[in-house]
């Protein structure tokens, strides 16, 4: 973890703004009923997924 040393508080103060869009790196939201089916999409490899989110 040395190349990120130091750089956590900055990454969290720019995501609390409007700066940068988060929202672009979910993938697909999956309610928690649908766990399942989220980890099979894992499971798939896509190379455009970026992060799977369950939600409960």
């Amino acid at each position: 973890m040395f190349r990120y040393a130091n750089v956590y508080q900055k990454a969290i103060d720019l995501a609390a703004t409007d700066a940068v869009d988060l929202g672009r790196f979910v993938s697909e939201t999956f309610a928690f009923d649908d766990s399942v089916q989220a980890f099979e999409r894992f499971l798939e490899g896509r190379p455009t997924d970026v992060k799977l989110q369950i939600t409960l």
